[in-house]
């Protein structure tokens, strides 16, 4: 099933294009800390990102972001792009002395969430990195895209379809199967690296294996399976959180 990600198509060519003038452009801000910014889609976007079939978003875009207070842009930070799968984007707290342990950025959208269509909420998946990208300076090998639930599902079909923008993916609590075995992105996707992370009680563990089962069946050898003891349906506890972080990190086999 495509869920009208043939839409994204029309747009390809642009996305690429602000990757590379985003890419060029460096740090115009280097606020720290956690914050909201809050961004018309012209500015990020630079226009209607779908077009005159009226594709995407049409409101102001509201970014929530943590980037560790030590930012230093000759020690560029890596870069989390998250996919919440409520109207909410923070950060817990539980999880920002990680994030500055691992000189890590994380950026999501508010206002969001599963209520939302699956192409808005991958373009909007685009609209965080070209944000960071043209903020901050990022370490270019660290581009990541994670989810929860609902928004892991949609950080697995962006990661099938659009993976050159990302080098690993994060999937908490939810992953759709690898849909295509023919897949013509498939080697170069086996390049990138994939985490898959469930708790032992969570309600979704068996989909998020039979996820993992899928990928590792269509032939990638850069993936992990990570379920935690005790873990209800929530993100994992700072030490296995990094312990995911730790697995994209390292260079692939």
């Amino acid at each position: 099933m495509r869920l009208r990600i043939k839409k994204l198509n029309a747009v390809s060519g642009v996305l690429a294009g602000l990757l590379l003038l985003t890419t060029l452009a460096g740090a115009k801000a280097q606020r720290t800390g956690a914050f909201t910014d809050i961004q018309s889609q012209e500015l990020v976007f630079g226009g209607h990102p779908g077009g005159d079939d009226g594709t995407g978003p049409v409101r102001d875009i509201s970014f929530e972001l943590y980037a560790p207070p030590a930012y230093d842009p000759a020690d560029p930070p890596g870069l989390l792009v998250f996919i919440s799968p409520v109207i909410r984007g923070k950060p817990p707290d539980r999880l920002q002395a990680t994030l500055r342990e691992q000189n890590l950025i994380w950026i999501s959208v508010n206002d969001s969430g599963d209520r939302t269509e699956d192409l808005e909420r991958m373009i909007e998946a685009y609209g965080s990195l070209t944000y960071a990208l043209d903020h901050y300076k990022i370490d270019h090998s660290r581009h990541y895209l994670g989810g929860f639930g609902g928004g892991a599902r949609v950080a697995s079909l962006f990661a099938q379809d659009y993976p050159q923008f990302f080098n690993g993916y994060l999937f908490f609590s939810g992953a759709d199967n690898w849909r295509d075995p023919e897949n013509r992105n498939l080697a170069y996707i086996n390049r990138l690296r994939f985490a898959f992370v469930t708790g032992a009680n969570d309600q979704g563990a068996a989909r998020t294996r039979a996820a993992f089962e899928s990928f590792e069946a269509a032939g990638l050898e850069n993936i992990e399976f990570f379920e935690i003891k005790g873990l209800s349906h929530r993100l994992p506890d700072a030490e296995e959180f990094s312990e995911a972080i730790d697995f994209l990190n390292a260079r692939p086999r």
